[in-house]
């Protein structure tokens, strides 16, 4: 009875007769995020910004997440951090927003079939990207959990900074944080803090000057000499121009 799976339609969210619980266990919790998550690519618009979501992703907030499950913040954090841990989803807050991705929703959605066909080539390279990003999930993971132990993570700068140095490129290789030779996370957490570097702020800037291209690995600029189009660094953009010696790159609308 513990093999295969069943399937279950989001309307049952509404049936009066089998409703979540008034608070939710992490069982109900669970349940409804996996109900909730977008199963194919879409737009959500939210204000002045239009973001971008793919399947198994919700957008939402920890402070509406509290009011639909019925539980305080620490409780609710406490089951993402484990659900982060099981390597089931990944998290991703800002002041504003919390964005979660279910992994491997793709597979939990997909048909149940009765016989496995052979893997072909394109599986076989799909299996070892899952295994980077698998990884790679693990070792933010292990990231946040250190700087929940050194850093004060009340502090209204917290997910900023965790967010800025868990950023990844989509081959999903390395995060931001293992891009440096070193790293001490009470160091680099004072001097952001000094600083006041906002890095919503700094991206926003960054993207809205030096836009991703189509592949959303690098981004775009042009030579103010001879205006040829020019592939920058996603994080760190350099903007000596390759083509013309002495000039800079510029941005796309400058």
């Amino acid at each position: 009875m513990n093999k295969g799976w069943i399937s279950i339609h989001r309307k049952i969210l509404k049936n009066p007769i089998v409703k979540m619980s008034k608070t939710y266990s992490r069982f109900e919790a669970w349940t409804w995020l996996l109900l909730r998550a977008t199963y194919s690519d879409q737009k959500v618009v939210l204000g002045s910004d239009i973001y971008h979501l793919k399947s198994g992703e919700i957008l939402t907030s920890q402070k509406k997440l509290c009011q639909e499950f019925n539980w305080g913040n620490s409780k609710l954090r406490t089951f993402l951090t484990l659900l982060e841990k099981d390597e089931m989803i990944v998290v991703k807050t800002n002041k504003k927003l919390t964005h979660l991705t279910i992994l491997n929703y793709k597979d939990l959605q997909k048909n149940q079939i009765t016989t496995k066909p052979q893997p072909n080539h394109n599986q076989i390279h799909s299996n070892k990207e899952n295994k980077v990003n698998k990884d790679i999930y693990i070792r933010i993971s292990e990231f946040k959990e250190q700087c929940s132990k050194l850093i004060d993570s009340k502090h209204q700068e917290y997910d900023n900074f965790i967010n800025y140095y868990t950023e990844y490129n989509d081959g999903g290789k390395k995060f931001k944080k293992e891009f440096y030779k070193t790293f001490n996370i009470k160091m680099r957490w004072n001097t952001w803090i000094k600083r006041g570097f906002n890095s919503d702020t700094k991206k926003q800037n960054l993207n809205n000057k030096f836009p991703y291209d189509a592949t959303g690995n690098s981004r775009l600029g042009k030579c103010e000499s001879c205006k040829s189009t020019v592939f920058l660094d996603k994080w760190n953009p350099v903007l000596d121009s390759p083509c013309c010696s002495g000039s800079k790159v510029i941005g796309k609308q400058e």
